[in-house]
């Protein structure tokens, strides 16, 4: 575990109602370990130097701990005005020295920024709220706008949705509880 989830503060969503919670990362209430999906996207993937896409980030605690893991750059996507306050607040007790841009945007129109602007992606972790069912329609707009590199990889955290093969690779599935977290691999 790296100095930035120990220090991060992590929003929870119960109800309409939001939360900040500390190290949530670390409680034994988060869906899945971080060591364990830097283990399985290490195979996949070498983080350095990678440009990571945090999409629907929260207080980007996966994003930073990709940073902190040699990434060099980073993008935070929310649309929540306490989740972009809080992302600032932990890029401020982080001090980083990777380039990181947060964007208050939509989903869709961050990919259509990301499009707009030439900036493509080695690693990109979608973990939406689940009940919205946006996995799949960033998936497409991901592929339509070409965002992937090469053999770069897309880790998702769904609940009941079912993500749509598209042109990537699925490479790996991990069940934890009710929700599962799917690695795709774009080979093309």
């Amino acid at each position: 575990m790296s100095l930035f989830s120990n220090n991060l503060q992590e929003i929870k969503y119960l109800d309409n109602e939001i939360i900040i919670m500390s190290n949530l990362i670390n409680n034994n209430s988060a869906y899945f370990d971080w060591q364990e999906l830097q283990i399985n996207t290490e195979k996949l993937y070498n983080y350095w130097n990678s440009v990571i896409l945090d999409l629907f980030a929260g207080s980007g605690s996966v994003g930073f701990e990709m940073i902190s893991n040699g990434a060099s750059e980073g993008y935070f996507v929310d649309t929540n005005k306490i989740v972009i306050d809080t992302l600032n607040k932990n890029i401020k007790k982080l001090n980083p020295s990777e380039k990181i841009t947060i964007l208050k945007k939509d989903f869709k129109d961050a990919l259509k920024y990301f499009y707009d602007n030439n900036i493509k992606f080695d690693i990109i972790f979608l973990d939406p709220p689940y009940k919205l069912n946006y996995v799949n329609p960033a998936l497409e707009l991901i592929e339509k706008y070409n965002l992937l590199n090469k053999d770069g990889i897309i880790i998702c955290e769904v609940e009941n949705e079912v993500v749509n093969n598209l042109s990537f690779e699925i490479t790996k599935e991990k069940k934890y509880g009710s929700k599962n977290v799917i690695f795709l691999k774009n080979n093309g």
